[in-house]
């Protein structure tokens, strides 16, 4: 069995390839946003 974590980025590095430029800057404003809130 495949562990669900893995799965789990499988599933989202294909939507990265394939979910377009929306879904691409989607991820891109969660991660700045949870770098800013890390850096507090």
């Amino acid at each position: 069995m495949i562990p669900a974590g893995r799965c789990r980025r499988i599933v989202g590095h294909w939507c990265f390839r394939h979910g377009g430029a929306a879904f691409d800057r989607l991820v891109t404003m969660l991660h700045s946003i949870s770098t800013i809130l890390d850096s507090r």
